[in-house]
């Protein structure tokens, strides 16, 4: 599903799934299972912005007020 989404696929329907999160200071790390997947991407915070990385695909949140 994510190298569908890296070479220019259609995205999926919004999807709720569970998983885990881990880490302190601004580092963290996230499993869960996506479509049959495991995924386990490395998030980042820095300041008001959210940066999850999984396999080339880089997808960045920024808090809106």
């Amino acid at each position: 599903m994510v190298q569908d989404l890296v070479n220019g696929g259609t995205p999926p329907e919004l999807l709720n799934v569970q998983g885990t999160w881990s880490g302190a200071n601004g580092n963290y790390h996230l499993e869960f299972n996506l479509s049959g997947s495991d995924l386990k991407p490395s998030a980042v915070i820095e300041g008001d912005r959210m940066t999850v990385m999984v396999d080339k695909l880089a997808v960045v949140f920024d808090r809106e007020y």
